[in-house]
């Protein structure tokens, strides 16, 4: 995304207590490669991918508060298995018509990843998910290591607030 100059930061802090996985800057270049319909309020979109599938997760995820007036959280089960219907939006948090689930396929079409992007994903996906099985120290570390070099998402900002 980088490379297309849209803006966006791995493990960016939102709030005073909050951190998230990805965030991304809804500007001009993000308008014209992205149709999504964002309410006109939305400037960010803040990313979660989540290996606990579960609907408890999911449901305390909503209430972290990620979602607000001009921040969009699109949830992503880390899972082949899970879609956007395993995962009602709980009634009760504020601006639930900020957040989407968006499964695993959901989100490599909606990002519009190329072939190689596709591969890297899916290997690494499938590694944690693994990983995720076996309690494998070693993977696991791989992982980490790898997260750190994966340039899908990567920015030099600290915070929501770096953008202004």
């Amino acid at each position: 995304m980088q490379n297309m100059g849209i803006k966006t930061k791995s493990e960016a802090q939102i709030g005073e207590d909050r951190r998230i996985d990805n965030l991304i800057f809804i500007n001009r270049e993000f308008k014209e490669k992205f149709s999504y319909p964002f309410p006109k309020s939305i400037r960010y979109i803040a990313v979660d991918y989540s290996m606990d599938v579960s609907k408890v997760n999911f449901k305390v995820k909503c209430e972290k508060g990620y979602q607000s007036k001009d921040t969009f959280l699109f949830y992503v089960p880390i899972s082949y298995e899970k879609g956007s219907s395993d995962y009602p939006i709980p009634p009760d948090v504020p601006f639930k018509a900020n957040i989407k689930v968006l499964p695993i396929l959901d989100f490599i079409n909606f990002f519009n990843f190329g072939e190689e992007s596709r591969k890297k994903f899916f290997k690494f996906i499938n590694k944690a998910i693994e990983a995720k099985k076996t309690r494998n120290k070693k993977i696991l570390i791989m992982l980490a290591k790898a997260v750190k070099k994966f340039s899908f998402l990567k920015n030099e900002q600290k915070s929501i607030y770096d953008f202004s």
